[in-house]
Parts: structure tokens; sequence; C-alpha cells
């Protein structure tokens, strides 16, 4: 990731616009916070600080386009894998432009 890099923001989970992609924006700037603490202590690695923070920009809501509806579609989707949710798991997913076009483009 880089600044001026255009991401998508995808919410997942089973209820109400989850499964979709939710809003387009610009990353405005990366924040480098200090390392993350190495621990064994759960509590201690939960508290600790992220690797990386982004500052937007430029957001934008689309209307909510549906996971299930576009993937077969999309490039960076394994094809006729039964278990699509953990493609997105993870964070972040480096995608082509032609499948930002596919979900932003609707």
């Amino acid at each position: 990731m880089a600044m001026g890099d255009e991401i998508l923001i995808y919410i997942a989970g089973q209820k109400v616009n989850r499964q979709k992609f939710v809003a387009k924006a610009r990353i405005a700037n990366i924040h480098k916070p200090k390392p993350i603490r190495r621990s064994d202590d759960p509590i201690e690695v939960m508290d600790s600080d992220s690797f990386l923070m982004l500052s937007l920009d430029n957001v934008e809501f689309i209307s909510p386009v549906d996971i299930k509806e576009i993937a077969e579609r999309l490039d960076f989707f394994p094809k006729n894998n039964p278990k699509w949710g953990t493609i997105l798991m993870g964070g972040s997913r480096k995608i082509s432009e032609r499948d930002y076009q596919e979900i932003v483009g609707r």
C-alpha cells in the first residue's frame, strides 16, 4: 500500500449490509506506530499497537455491492471455492484495476 492508492471498504458478517463493499477512499497517509510488543500474554498482545494505521480522504459511500453476486467475475477470487469468505480475511488484499472497476463501476 502507498499514499494515493484507492481502497475499498468491505464489511463482513451475517447481518444487514454485511458481506458487501460499502465505500471507497484514498490513502492520505500511512502511520507506523512503535513496534508491536512480542508477548505470550494474549491481553498484552491485544492491547499493543497495530502495525500500520491509515488516514483516508475522499471517502465515498457506494451502493452496497454484495460479494456473492459478483464473486465469479472477480479475478482475485478463486473459482469453485466453497470457503470464499477466507479470501477477504487478514486486513487487506491488493486487487486489479479491473476488479476495482467491476465493484465500483456498477
